[in-house]
């Protein structure tokens, strides 16, 4: 039943205390969302909001922002109102006021909660419900005997259903998750920080004779200087008249699919961006695990947050290179120029402002991309990993940037070796 707020005071309060709470502390986006939608609602004009106007005018979009392709504002507000619900089963249990976000809408509804003058909150009555069955069983004997045997039971039901749930736990741990696999992966399993997975997707023009992509095209500003694509355009007499981020590579997929099940092994909860559509807020206050070259990750390819390293166009290239090692890192090609084997670079680095974690799997081919997440996921490759990582008294490093060399057959996989790896100390990255 909805029923009235007596002021705009007691919401603005109530949604003083929901931002002020350690569930919304954690979480920057939802709470910017929540402010911005509790001002609109109670000026009244809430109605009047689309998604298209959020993301400009909140998430900073380009005015060019479509909501079909870029889905980041009924993302933030569906995680919003999950945070929503959780608060009222936990922190907010005993506010007077319930605000509430119906789906389909950006309208947020308030509700208040009546109670009778003198009646006990529902922490209140929970607390008390132990003195007046204990006050009630010193006038009867029976009663109290009853009382504190059924408690007892009732405690050792649950004692033994919560080791019954440890107990599955850790089978479903051990059974399905490798523990050279976890060890990997422990900081981003163990962070508080959301997870998403970043998919790198290129840019596709269309022509009338079907889509065209190009290596020296990573967004719209660069079609007017790559000569290469330019030309195409003059020979075929017509320029696009559709740009869609909409296809990505058979490598980058079996990425998603490799290190999401790894996650769901974890009880890790995870979601999956397309490199495009994530926004720098959710860069800032999520753990983010970006997949694919730097062409078709615009994030990385514009913070340069590895520090030995630029994943470019023509292989990887080594900034500060360690005894022996060479300048370059290239894919090796066949007679017809098809990719047979690559470097890849794995890389976990501290998040903007030194909070959380980005982390790096990315190579310059698609398959090289494949054998970067199959390195890090094959409980074979796991092990021989930690053994070359882990340092004197067994402790693998928290950042670290990891070159590896792939073979291919047909575009998979079929040899992976690890090459060399380097220990980053934590510093900030640049915001």
């Amino acid at each position: 039943m909805r029923l009235a707020v007596e002021s705009i005071e007691q919401c603005k309060a109530a949604i003083q205390q929901i931002l002020s709470s350690r569930l919304f502390s954690e979480a920057p986006v939802q709470s910017k969302l929540l402010s911005f939608l509790a001002e609109r609602s109670l000026a009244g004009t809430a109605d009047e909001l689309k998604e298209y106007s959020i993301g400009v005018e909140l998430f900073s979009k380009r005015e060019s922002y479509s909501p079909q392709s870029d889905p980041s504002v009924r993302v933030q507000t569906s995680r919003l109102r999950s945070r929503l619900e959780e608060y009222y089963r936990t922190e907010g249990i005993d506010s007077g006021t319930v605000i509430r976000l119906p789906k389909g809408s950006f309208n947020l509804v308030f509700e208040h909660r009546h109670t009778e003058p003198g009646a006990k909150s529902a922490s209140e009555q929970a607390a008390a419900v132990v003195p007046r069955a204990l006050e009630s069983a010193k006038r009867v004997n029976w009663l109290r005997i009853a009382i504190l045997t059924a408690f007892a039971v009732l405690v050792a039901a649950v004692a033994y259903e919560g080791f019954l749930v440890q107990q599955l736990k850790e089978e479903v741990q051990q059974s399905k998750l490798d523990p050279n696999v976890a060890r990997l992966w422990q900081p981003l399993i163990s962070s508080p920080r959301p997870l998403t997975l970043v998919v790198g997707m290129p840019l596709w023009m269309r022509l009338k004779g079907g889509y065209y992509r190009h290596i020296s095209v990573s967004s719209p500003a660069d079609i007017p200087d790559a000569a290469v694509v330019q030309n195409l355009f003059r020979f075929a007499g017509e320029k696009p008249d559709h740009l869609e981020y909409g296809f990505n590579g058979l490598g980058e997929t079996v990425d998603a699919f490799l290190l999401g099940r790894l996650f769901l092994a974890a009880r890790k909860p995870v979601t999956i961006s397309r490199s495009n559509s994530l926004s720098w807020e959710d860069l800032r206050s999520q753990d983010v695990v970006l997949l694919g070259s730097s062409k078709a990750n615009p994030h990385l390819r514009d913070m340069l947050i590895l520090v030995n390293y630029r994943l470019v166009r023509g292989g990887i290239q080594v900034l500060h290179p360690a005894k022996g090692e060479p300048d370059w890192y290239r894919p090796t090609l066949n007679a017809r120029e098809e990719t047979v084997a690559d470097y890849a670079i794995v890389a976990r680095l501290p998040g903007i402002g030194g909070n959380g974690y980005i982390t790096v799997l990315g190579a310059e081919s698609t398959s090289g991309n494949w054998a970067a997440a199959e390195l890090m996921t094959d409980p074979r490759q796991a092990a021989q990993l930690v053994s070359r990582m882990a340092d004197r008294q067994g402790n693998l490093p928290e950042f670290f940037e990891l070159i590896l060399r792939a073979e291919f057959q047909s575009m998979v996989p079929v040899k992976i070796n690890y090459v060399t790896h380097r220990v980053i100390s934590r510093r900030p990255t640049p915001q």
